[in-house]
């Protein structure tokens, strides 16, 4: 009897634990929740052993290194120009912008070319993947190896390591644009 006793529940008591378990029980069985952030579809691109993320809405096309022509007195990052159809377009390494060491070119290296309104610009990649969607709201803040100030130029790092790149920017900022005179 004793036993019996301790196994039955009061009403109120009885009430509770019905309740937790329904609870419990729903939250299993609710669809899930949608992010609350905005959706960007991006391409992936291994750039050295890092995996990047560009958003496909900048990308014109992408293109083999082939023709690759150093350029002086620019930036680091600025590897030289190519020449996609009859167009001059400048190749960028967003490693050295970042301030990380980079490698020597290959020839399964690509550029892909990016573009926002008339300014057109690429980006060095050792690899091209495929086209992924991500929520914005799971990326988390990125720090810099190098200058601090380059957090600008990249949207954030997903939980799966991949670093997304803020395309816009690196195609607007005034620290990219180089309009620069060479006096001889």
């Amino acid at each position: 009897m004793k036993e019996q006793q301790n196994l039955e529940l009061s009403r109120p008591n009885e009430s509770a634990v019905l309740n937790a378990r329904a609870n419990k029980l729903a939250q299993e069985h609710a669809p899930p929740t949608q992010p609350s952030g905005h959706t960007l579809s991006i391409l992936e691109v291994g750039i050295g052993k890092e995996r990047y993320g560009i958003e496909t809405n900048y990308i014109k096309e992408v293109h083999s290194v082939a023709g690759l022509t150093p350029i002086p007195c620019t930036p680091d990052f600025i590897l030289g120009v190519v020449s996609i159809r009859g167009r001059v377009c400048s190749v960028m390494d967003v490693r050295r912008l970042f301030g990380i060491p980079s490698g020597l070119l290959t020839d399964a290296d690509r550029i892909v070319l990016l573009q926002h309104n008339d300014m057109e610009t690429s980006i060095l990649a050792s690899s091209v993947g495929m086209v992924n969607s991500i929520q914005t709201d799971i990326l988390s803040p990125w720090k810099p190896p190098g200058d601090a100030s380059m957090v600008r130029f990249v949207r954030g790092l997903s939980p799966d390591g991949l670093l997304v790149l803020s395309t816009e920017t690196l195609l607007t900022d005034e620290y990219i644009l180089i309009n620069d005179e060479v006096v001889l």
